[in-house]
């Protein structure tokens, strides 16, 4: 640093003549007193981090702090090894009962035992609903036929007479009543009304059954070929009516069968149907 301020300070005369050459350096003065402290300048910028230091030996131990929180419990460690059986202790008071336990397994089933004495019968059940219907059983062998039996009704007849007036229906003596209606059923007895006769075309048995509703008194013959099949007439007296039932046997064919007024006289009838006569093969 150059000095030449400070020598001018102390070389002044009465007047400024012709600066001379600097001359040699004098020696240092004394250091002026200390000049007050400047303002603090700005802060520079944060230089570089210096690299880190050697550490330090280490320091005494300090105080024990205070005791911190309990930290969190650990995962528990590996189990130990056991160690040596101690030697056994007192016997304690017996606790009290614990709970029942769970029942075991069924053991094994035991002998049998010796039968009892049989019991009272028991009251009767009440009965149990009806089974299902078993299958049918396999067919039984055929038996043996039966006798025949009796032979059915195959032929007969039914003829009737109407007398569609409001009077009196008149038979005349000796004559044939004249049946206006009828049928006939099988081969044995033919008929076709308005007719007197029925007529047998098999040899057999036949029942005859007649009615005849007369008024006043009147008498009937039943005929075969015109022969009366009775040694006397069917009788009905103070106006009827006249019925009759007889069995008879044919042994030749063909045979007439009428109902017969057996008088000389007339026979009154009531009208509307006043006579039916059903004959009926039976053998």
């Amino acid at each position: 640093m150059s000095n030449r301020s400070d020598w001018s300070n102390w070389s002044t005369g009465p007047g400024t003549g012709v600066t001379g050459a600097t001359g040699a350096t004098g020696a240092t003065g004394p250091s002026g007193a200390t000049g007050a402290t400047g303002a603090t300048g700005a802060t520079g910028a944060t230089g570089a981090t210096g690299a880190t230091g050697a550490t330090g030996a280490t320091g005494a131990t300090g105080p024990s702090g205070a005791t911190g929180a309990t930290g969190a419990t650990g995962a528990t460690g590996a189990t130990g090894a056991t160690g040596a059986t101690g030697p056994s202790g007192a016997t304690g008071a017996t606790g009290a009962t614990g709970p029942s336990g769970a029942t075991g397994a069924t053991g094994a089933t035991g002998a049998t035992g010796a039968t009892g004495a049989t019991g009272a019968t028991g009251a009767t059940g009440a009965t149990g609903a009806t089974g299902a219907t078993g299958p049918s059983g396999a067919t039984g062998v055929t038996g043996v036929t039966g006798p025949t039996g009796p032979e059915r009704i195959v032929s007969y007849a039914s003829v009737w007479r109407i007398d569609p007036g409001t009077g009196t229906d008149t038979v005349p003596g000796n004559t044939a009543i004249v049946f206006t209606n009828g049928f006939a059923g099988g081969t044995a007895i033919s008929f076709t009304p308005p007719s007197d006769t029925l007529t047998i075309n098999e040899v057999g048995v036949y029942e005859i059954d007649f009615v005849v509703h007369n008024q006043g008194n009147a008498d009937f013959n039943v005929t075969l070929n015109g022969v009366p099949v009775t040694s006397q007439p069917f009788t009905g007296d103070g106006g009827g009516p006249t019925s009759g039932q007889i069995i008879v046997n044919v042994t030749t064919v063909p045979v007439a069968l009428q109902i017969v007024n057996a008088n000389a006289t007339p026979a009154l009838l009531h009208n509307d149907t006043n006579t039916t006569l059903v004959i009926t093969k039976l053998a």
